[in-house]
C-alpha cells in the first residue's frame, strides 16, 4: 500500500490496478455518478474486510455533517479483529473548512496510516486547493467522470484496439462527434467495424468512414456545411432532401440546433483570444468538431453566429409551441440563418 507517483488517473487506471491486486492508503473520487463511487467502496470493502470485518471496521461520514478532524481521529484508531479499516467520506470537498484542518490532512497525507484506507468523494474538487493539490501529487486522485472531448479520441483509440483495431485519430475524431460523446454507442459502434476487419486485423479506412457515418441517418457536417449566411438555395434544397427520404423535422432539427451551439461557443472562444489549438480543450470538443466549428465561425462572422443562435433558439420554442407546422418552422429557421440581415 505504498505511493504511487503522480499520475493521471481515470477509472480505467483504478479497475487496472485493482485487477493487479494494488491498493492505496488513500483515494480522492472525483464523480458526478454516485454508483461508480459505491462501486468503489464496495470492492476495497469486500476485499480488505470481507462481510464479517466490514461490520466493525468500515465508517462512513458526510461532509456536509463532519468536518476531516473526526475522520482523522478515526483513522489512528486500532482496528478491531483485522489488519485495517475503511473510511469513507461523501462530499469530502465540503468537509475542510478552515486552514487548520486543511494542514492537518495535508500532513496526514505525508505520513498515512497503514492501517487505515480512506475514500474521500465529491462530484467536484477544488484542484486550487492544497489539500487536493498533495492528493493529485501523490497519485490519489482519480477522475470517475467520463472522458470527453481530446480524452474521447484517445479513450476512443484505445477501445478500438480491443475489438482487434486500428483507428486513427482522424476517424476516431469523427466518430466521437458523430454518437454525440456517448460511449455506449461509441462502443456499439467500434463492435460493427470490428466486423469487417480481416483475418489480418485490417480494414480499409473508406469502409470504416462509411459505417461512421451511417451512425446518424441525417450527417450534421454537410448540413451545416450547405447552410449559412448567403446559402439559401443550397440550405434549403438538403433540409427538402432530408425530408423526401423519409427523415423527421424532430430529427434534424436537435442535430442543427446542437452544431449551432458549438459554432457559437467556438465563435466566443476565437473572441475571447484564444488560439485554434486551445479550443478543443477549452470548448470540450474533438479537435475534428472543433475544426469543423471554427470554419464556420470565421466564415459566417460574428454576426451571422449571432443571427444563427438567435434562430435557433427561436425554432426551439416554436416547436413546443407554435401552431405553425415544425416543417415551416425549422424552414423559417434555415431562412433566418442563410438571410442574417433580413
Amino acid at each position: 500500500m505504498a505511493k504511487r507517483k503522480p499520475s493521471s488517473n481515470n477509472i480505467q487506471t483504478l479497475r487496472s490496478e485493482f485487477k493487479s491486486g494494488s491498493t492505496k492508503l488513500i483515494y480522492l473520487l472525483e464523480g458526478e455518478n454516485p454508483d461508480k463511487v459505491r462501486g468503489v467502496v464496495e470492492y476495497l470493502s469486500n476485499t480488505l474486510l470481507g462481510e464479517s470485518g466490514a461490520a466493525f471496521n468500515f465508517h462512513k461520514y458526510d461532509g456536509d455533517q463532519h468536518g476531516i478532524d473526526k475522520l482523522l481521529q478515526q483513522s489512528v484508531a486500532i482496528p478491531m479483529m483485522s489488519d485495517c479499516q475503511l473510511l469513507w467520506i461523501r462530499n469530502a470537498d465540503k468537509s475542510v473548512s478552515d486552514q487548520k484542518l486543511e494542514d492537518a490532512l495535508v500532513k496526514y497525507f505525508d505520513k498515512p496510516e497503514q492501517s487505515s484506507v480512506i475514500i474521500f468523494s465529491a462530484n467536484k474538487f477544488d484542484g486550487r486547493k492544497k489539500w487536493v493539490k498533495s492528493a493529485k501529487a501523490a497519485g490519489y486522485f482519480y477522475d470517475l467522470n467520463p472522458p470527453k472531448g481530446v480524452a474521447l479520441v484517445t479513450s476512443t483509440i484505445s477501445e478500438a484496439k480491443k475489438h482487434g483495431l486500428t483507428l486513427d485519430s482522424e476517424l476516431a475524431e469523427l466518430l466521437v462527434e458523430m454518437t454525440g460523446e456517448d460511449q455506449i454507442a461509441i462502443t456499439t459502434e467500434l463492435a460493427k467495424i470490428a466486423l469487417i476487419v480481416d483475418d489480418n486485423g485490417f480494414a480499409k479506412k473508406d469502409d470504416i468512414l462509411k459505417i461512421i457515418l451511417d451512425q446518424r441517418s441525417v450527417d450534421v457536417f454537410s448540413f451545416v456545411n450547405a447552410i449559412g449566411p448567403g446559402k439559401t438555395a443550397t440550405g434549403l434544397e438538403i433540409f427538402r432532401k432530408y425530408l423526401a427520404e423519409g427523415r423527421s423535422v424532430y430529427e434534424i432539427a436537435p442535430l442543427l440546433i446542437w452544431k449551432i451551439k458549438q459554432i457559437a461557443l467556438v465563435q466566443s472562444l476565437l473572441n475571447e483570444g484564444l488560439s485554434e489549438r486551445e479550443i478543443p480543450g477549452r470548448a470540450g470538443m474533438s479537435p475534428y468538431a472543433a475544426r469543423q466549428s471554427i470554419v464556420a465561425a470565421k466564415s459566417w462572422g460574428l454576426d451571422g453566429v449571432n443571427a444563427a443562435l438567435f434562430a435557433c433558439n427561436q425554432c426551439e420554442k416554436d416547436l413546443k409551441g407554435s401552431p405553425l407546422g415544425p416543417e415551416i418552422v425549422l424552414e423559417r429557421t434555415i431562412l433566418s440563418i442563410c438571410n442574417p440581415d433580413s
